[in-house]
């Protein structure tokens, strides 16, 4: 008994010998045959054979994994007793029951399958029957990797069952594994050669396409323009030698008309690496300019970025299509001109009907109609088909019926082309105003009417509109005490106010039409004529004049003259306004006396009331040196209130006097620079602004026609307030000047002590102090002073403040350069 196990021993050591030795030889086989292998089918048969006849297996073959729809496996290489098995094998991965079999699940799984007994494994049943026919009893599966995708199985069959142990299984993984590495080294070669073969083939067909093309070509780099080759096309296009073009610039050889195409030729292949027919004037070897179209494209010539350009002369071409163009055209015409007879009819009447922007109606001389355009339809509200059916008569309202039939009747009877106003009537019964013009046309055989309607309602309503704005102008006209004139350029009257009939006592019927030399008085129209003639050149007068009998009554009138432009800017008429400014000269030449007047009395008063002051200011003084040291302190403080007291008085008086002669005493207006008037001010303030340590920040100012003398005064007064009316240790004071549309708004802006809101236009009136003298010097009257020389200058001055923040005064100047 132990003999025998020996010997079964012995026996299957034997057998795993040779198992494991044929797969070596298979191993080592198929390791020669990848080496040597040139294709991937060759490969794939050489190996089925070596496995079924070195190895001695049943049959062998591999199967690509199909990612179709049905998952498939296709057989392609297969060895051995196969006997059609392959044919209906019907193979798939999917997760079917058909998938289930080694194959299928080799490939889902990543793993070699084996089935050791197909007569016992379930997996199998459905190949069982065809695998007993052909004697195999086991199957190994080993999946094929591309990377880590699964791209094909090599299935091994074998007559015996079990016959496939882990030895064996190892060495044929190992074998699996050569024969995917081989597959995708062959792809791989087979990829590259493709790709070679495709490069070699690209490079000969560019180098003939390049080189026998009989459009110029030429290879240039894009930085500097250097031309690295030329075919024998831009050879004979420009008239160089290859060797004279290569290592020469474009400019160098003078190839561009216009160096602007260039630059936009570069920018556009710059910026989209392409140029498709761009039309360039370029210059040939010896000068001859030609027109051409030039395509481009960017490319890689070793490190350098160049362009690849076509060149096409098209000279002759542009030549022959402008002399092709002339003879279609003259053709054109000749054909135009043997049709146009025939056509010319058709045309005119349909240009009528279809671009006419009235509505065209086409009647027989019963009254029927025959046609009608677009305009027509819309018009009516009817289809063509309706409005054809209807007689002329049911176009227009019973009331208008006749109107409409007895212009009809003498059109029919060429009477007369009549042009009337009507109301016409839509489908849907709304009736508008229309306007109709209508006449007879004869067409030889018959006679048909032809009617223009046009719809007039807006014009009826903008007449009404305007019939109802003349009114209210006459109205309000003539309701003006201001007499209004309105005259043609030949000095004819158009138009009179109701005022102007009763001044001049003349009814406006009888001098509507008629030249005012022959209506008014002649020495008063020698007078107003030579206006006239200024203001019909374009120019806008004004004048005073004295109207009435010398030496018992005299109006004074102001008489504005203004042109009427019409829209192309020419003067068809003047405007003539007559103002009776009487009773303002008499309270003019009043104010003149009163203010006289009231300035001798100021200077009368001011010196009467200076002269008392100085003298109790000159005794007290001289009572104080005298007699001062037998004085009390109570004494001595009543004689400096009496000193005090004189000196606010007298100050009192000197502003009082100023801001009475503002209006009296102020210069004319000159063109002055505001910003040498308010270093004049600082000047003036220099004292009070170093022992503030006021910091003073002027903009540029403009130059404007204005009192200068005032004007200093008046920034003076501000700057002493900012200066006077501020806490901080630096009083900080900006001076600016804005320009407006027809004005200048000056800013003085200040970081004193500020002004409660409801006391911002109270500080601008005479003696409105708002604090006491001891707080703060003054008078109480610089700030009208203000007000009165900036209201002089025809501005206006007011403050705006934040309490404890700081001031801004502001006022303005009227810029008479705009004037």
């Amino acid at each position: 008994m132990p003999n025998k196990l020996l010997q079964n021993q012995d026996q299957d050591l034997k057998r795993d010998f040779q198992v494991v030795n044929r797969a070596l030889r298979v191993l080592s086989a198929c390791t020669q045959a990848v080496i040597r292998a040139t294709d991937e089918m060759t490969l794939l048969q050489t190996l089925c054979q070596l496995i079924t006849e070195e190895a001695a297996y049943r049959m062998a073959w591999v199967g690509y994994v199909c990612h179709d729809e049905g998952k498939t496996v296709q057989p392609v290489a297969w060895a051995g007793y196969e006997a059609e098995y392959l044919k209906d094998v019907n193979i798939t991965w999917a997760d079917t029951e058909r998938g289930q079999g080694p194959t299928g699940r080799a490939i889902r799984s990543h793993q070699p399958i084996a089935c050791q007994n197909m007569l016992k494994d379930p997996s199998f049943a459905p190949w069982r029957e065809a695998a007993q026919q052909r004697g195999y009893q086991s199957s190994l599966v080993l999946p094929l990797f591309n990377e880590d995708k699964v791209f094909a199985t090599l299935n091994i069959y074998s007559v015996e069952a079990d016959a496939f142990n882990q030895r064996e299984l190892a060495l044929l993984i190992e074998l699996a594994d050569s024969l995917s590495f081989g597959i995708l080294a062959l792809r791989a070669k087979q990829k590259q050669q493709q790709a070679e073969a495709a490069l070699r083939l690209s490079e000969e067909k560019f180098s003939k396409a390049f080189y026998s093309s009989p459009v110029a070509n030429c290879i240039i780099t894009l930085e500097n323009g250097l031309i690295l080759d030329v075919n024998h096309g831009f050879e004979w296009v420009f008239g160089y030698d290859r060797e004279e073009a290569i290592g020469h610039t474009t400019l160098e050889l003078q190839m561009w008309q216009d160096l602007a195409d260039r630059q936009a030729m570069l920018q556009q292949l710059q910026t989209q690496g392409n140029l498709r027919d761009y039309e360039a004037k370029l210059q040939k070897h010896h000068g001859e300019k030609f027109l051409c179209l030039i395509s481009a494209e960017t490319i890689e010539v070793g490190e350098n970025i160049c362009i690849l350009a076509a060149i096409e002369d098209i000279t002759e071409r542009r030549q022959a299509e402008l002399t092709t163009l002339q003879l279609n055209e003259e053709l054109e015409q000749r054909v135009e001109e043997r049709t146009a007879a025939l056509r010319k009819s058709e045309q005119r009447y349909r240009a009528l009907m279809d671009g006419a922007c009235d509505a065209i109606l086409v009647a027989d001389t019963q009254g029927n109609l025959l046609e009608a355009n677009q305009k027509a339809l819309e018009m009516l509200g009817y289809t063509e088909v309706e409005l054809l059916q209807l007689h002329a008569s049911k176009l227009h309202p019973p009331q208008d019926v006749d109107k409409a039939m007895q212009a009809f009747a003498g059109m029919a009877k060429r009477e007369t082309d009549r042009c009337l106003d009507v109301l016409v009537v839509r489908k849907d019964g709304r009736c508008f105003p229309a306007e109709i013009t209508g006449t007879s046309i004869d067409l030889g055989d018959e006679t048909v009417l032809w009617g223009n309607f046009r719809d007039i309602t807006e014009r009826k309503q903008a007449q009404a509109a305007l019939q109802r704005s003349q009114e209210f102008l006459r109205l309000i006209t003539d309701s003006l005490p201001v007499c209004i004139v309105y005259l043609d350029t030949e000095q004819r009257y158009q138009f009179v106010n109701h005022t102007y009939e009763v001044w001049f006592n003349r009814n406006r019927e009888e001098i509507l039409g008629k030249p005012m030399g022959e209506i008014i008085d002649p020495q008063v129209y020698a007078t107003i004529q030579g206006y006239l003639d200024r203001a019909l050149a374009g120019e806008t007068v004004t004048y005073e004049q004295l109207f009435g009998q010398e030496g018992i009554t005299q109006n004074c009138f102001q008489i504005s003259i203004l042109p009427d432009w019409n829209h192309d800017r020419q003067v068809q008429g003047c405007f003539v306004m007559l103002v009776d400014i009487t009773n303002k000269k008499l309270v003019e030449q009043e104010l003149k006396r009163s203010n006289q007047e009231l300035e001798q009395f100021a200077y009368v008063a001011s010196h009467d009331l200076q002269e008392p002051l100085r003298a109790v200011t000159g005794y007290t003084q001289l009572l104080m040196s005298e007699y001062g040291d037998h004085f009390d302190e109570t004494a001595q403080s009543y004689a400096e209130f009496i000193t005090d007291g004189t000196k606010r008085m007298q100050l009192l008086i000197q502003d009082l006097l100023t801001y009475s002669r503002v209006g009296t005493r102020g210069k004319e207006f000159a063109l002055t620079d505001c910003n040498s008037v308010v270093k004049e001010a600082l000047r003036n303030l220099q004292v009070a602004i170093e022992e503030s340590h006021a910091e003073i920040i002027v903009e540029p100012l403009p130059s404007l026609k204005l009192d200068r003398s005032q004007l200093v005064q008046l920034f003076q007064n501000l700057i002493s307030n900012s200066i006077k009316f501020c806490e901080q240790e630096h009083p900080r004071i900006q001076i600016r000047a804005i320009q407006r549309q027809t004005d200048f708004l000056f800013q003085v802006e200040d970081n004193g002590i500020g002004i409660k809101p409801q006391y911002l236009e109270r500080i601008f009136e005479v003696f409105k102090r708002l604090h006491t003298r001891r707080e703060y010097s003054g008078t109480g009257i610089g700030l009208a002073i203000c007000k009165k020389i900036v209201l002089r200058h025809g501005g206006q001055i007011w403050a705006e403040s934040t309490p404890n923040l700081g001031t801004t005064f502001c006022f303005t100047i009227p810029d008479r350069h705009y004037e």
